[in-house]
């Protein structure tokens, strides 16, 4: 502690002890000057006005010997959230003596931080991520959480666990600049967009449910499409599609018919239009080509009197 003066009479008179000379005592000299609001606090708000009174940094009496971190005579207004720091949460670091609640923890600051904000974060407020009534202390906001910090910390999945088996993040298909910027390659899914599927909206595919159906969807024909040809190819309980057409074209056939079907076309059969074998009928009131079953001895086209004469 510093000396003020040698002379008790320059802050004290013999008519009362404890009535000090107005304006005599300079704080300043200290080594803990009165600066910001600790200016305006009235002595006895720190130290005790009895020998055995306890003052605001937990001794008795008058003198107080512990007033270099505030938390010496403050309560910790964020209950202990900070004490883990580097520099044990001293609240210089982001408070000052003029106004406890004007802080300088910037933006800057907060890229230091486990939890560097970038995109959209950087423009929400606050108190959206840091929520009251969580910590229990005397009155703060939550700073500090013991897990990792994922989305799922602030947002609620809107996928609804349909990820999670996959073991995928949101960062897998999102960014923080936009919710709706995406990431996502379909063409590095079970399902590439080939063809006309690159050209078909999403919902179309997906649905408009709560929540839009991603994961678990079927990457065969049926389920999507309607079988036009009824039911002809069904094999082992499913119709495959693909033998015969792929997706740039519906109409652009890759049947094989010497090698996809048990009547190979040899000869005059090959320059035979297809409707004059495969007839087309009517099932359900729609119109059907006819591709099997389909008999195929020669008398089933051909009439079986050809070459029959007359003796």
């Amino acid at each position: 502690m510093k000396k003020f003066t040698r002379r008790c009479d320059e802050c004290h008179s013999t008519g009362d002890w404890k009535t000090s000379k107005g304006g005599a005592f300079d704080h300043q000299r200290t080594d803990f000057p009165l600066n910001g609001k600790h200016a305006n606090v009235t002595c006895l708000a720190c130290h005790a006005p009895a020998p055995r009174a306890v003052n605001a940094s937990g001794e008795k009496g008058f003198h107080i010997s512990r007033f270099h971190l505030c938390a010496e005579c403050h309560e910790d207004a964020h209950g202990g959230q900070f004490a883990a720091r580097s520099d044990g949460g001293k609240c210089e670091a982001c408070h000052t003596d003029k106004d406890f609640t004007l802080i300088f923890y910037t933006v800057e600051s907060h890229l230091q931080s486990r939890y560097p904000l970038t995109g959209a974060h950087i423009a929400t407020n606050c108190i959206a991520c840091h929520k009251p009534d969580i910590i229990k202390a005397k009155s703060t906001r939550q700073f500090r959480w013991e897990k990792n910090l994922t989305c799922s910390t602030c947002h609620p999945d809107p996928h609804k666990d349909q990820f999670t088996r996959e073991n995928k993040n949101c960062e897998s298909c999102h960014l923080t600049e936009s919710w709706s910027s995406l990431l996502f390659d379909h063409s590095k899914s079970a399902f590439p967009l080939e063809g006309r599927h690159s050209t078909v909206q999403c919902v179309k595919c997906h649905g408009k449910g709560d929540p839009v159906q991603y994961a678990g969807l079927t990457t065969v024909c049926a389920p999507c499409h309607k079988d036009p040809h009824f039911g002809q190819f069904v094999k082992g309980g499913a119709t495959r599609c693909e033998p015969c057409h792929n997706a740039q074209s519906w109409k652009r056939i890759t049947f094989d018919h010497s090698t996809g079907s048990r009547f190979a076309l040899r000869g005059a059969h090959a320059d035979v239009k297809c409707a004059k074998c495969h007839p087309t009928e009517s099932r359900d009131a729609r119109q059907v080509v006819r591709y099997k079953p389909l008999r195929v001895a020669c008398e089933d086209c051909h009439k079986p009197n050809l070459h029959e004469t007359t003796h």
